[in-house]
């Protein structure tokens, strides 16, 4: 089984998230840290804002909004964590919601859009205008052929 070069760095990049996330946990269970109220806390912190960036990478890099939006699900729960800590969660719950609702918008307005540039970027695409000047001169160019005169019909 051969295994690309990409999805090797995709794989190590995505272990030493997982990696440095449980180091973090670890370091505040054994060393009080006070850095938050629960070592989970640094944990799914730890792992939300590196898969966040490893998923808006893959999002502008492969042209894909569905990358885009896990990585703004993944970070609006890092933010909810970040500021439920300093303030009320409903705070944070609204710092979150925001958050996905700019990159949703963000994202349709530039990833949805792509109906004009896939097909100016066709070969076969013409305009209007090109398809309707073709049209007149195929017609100019048809013979019109002269029908049978009918003598009577009684």
């Amino acid at each position: 089984m051969k295994i690309s070069k990409n999805k090797m760095i995709v794989s190590i990049v995505s272990i030493s998230i997982l990696i440095f996330s449980v180091v973090v946990m670890l370091l505040d269970i054994l060393i009080p840290l006070n850095f938050w109220t629960h070592p989970a806390l640094n944990f799914f912190f730890c792992l939300f804002l590196g898969y966040s960036v490893l998923s808006f990478y893959f999002g502008f890099k492969n042209n894909a909004p569905w990358f885009v939006l896990l990585g703004a699900v993944l970070l609006g729960f890092a933010l909810f964590y970040v500021v439920m800590q300093y303030l009320f969660w409903w705070v944070g719950l609204i710092v979150a919601l925001v958050l996905w609702g700019i990159v949703a918008i963000l994202g349709c307005v530039r990833f949805f859009n792509k109906t004009e540039q896939v097909l100016n970027d066709n070969s076969d695409y013409k305009t209007y205008e090109q398809r309707k000047a073709e049209k007149e001169e195929l017609e100019k160019n048809i013979e019109k052929e002269e029908l049978p005169k009918i003598k009577s019909f009684k």
